[in-house]
């Protein structure tokens, strides 16, 4: 599904990403309405597949060639001003613990959670946690 979503970003048409995103979402509905995979499993591919090129995974196809580094972005707002931690570092110290918990599980166990959600092994522990994480957000912004 990530080489879809490779696909799916690099389309330049609206018109063409608009009818790939179509189709694709519709063989998920089939898939799940005919329950082929469980709703964990696809709502992982459904995820992966419109996951954002700002979600902290490494596109598929770059994994094994030259991944791009990815930019630490630090900011004056994300300090602590007058003893007053603002929305955004908030949420960061929450997701850092996230991070934290996900690293620290034996890797049996991260694979076991990535193929229950349909999500890709390749790319080692880090991708795995990022896949996870990016699964996480789209769950609580889209209600999966």
């Amino acid at each position: 599904m990530e080489s879809f979503n490779d696909l799916y970003r690099s389309v330049t048409g609206r018109i063409t990403a608009e009818a790939l995103k179509e189709r694709v979402l519709k063989v998920l509905q089939v898939w799940s309405d005919w329950f082929l995979f469980s709703d964990a499993y696809v709502n992982g591919l459904r995820a992966t597949f419109l996951r954002s090129s700002n979600s902290g995974v490494i596109p598929f196809h770059s994994i094994c060639g030259d991944a791009p580094e990815i930019e630490k972005k630090s900011s004056s707002e994300d300090t602590v001003e007058g003893g007053k931690i603002n929305q955004d570092a908030a949420l960061a110290m929450g997701k850092g613990a996230a991070v934290k918990e996900l690293m620290n599980l034996p890797l049996a166990e991260l694979e076991r959670r990535c193929r229950h959600n349909g999500l890709s092994l390749v790319g080692g522990r880090e991708m795995m946690v990022a896949r996870l994480l990016s699964l996480e957000e789209a769950e609580k912004t889209k209600g999966i």
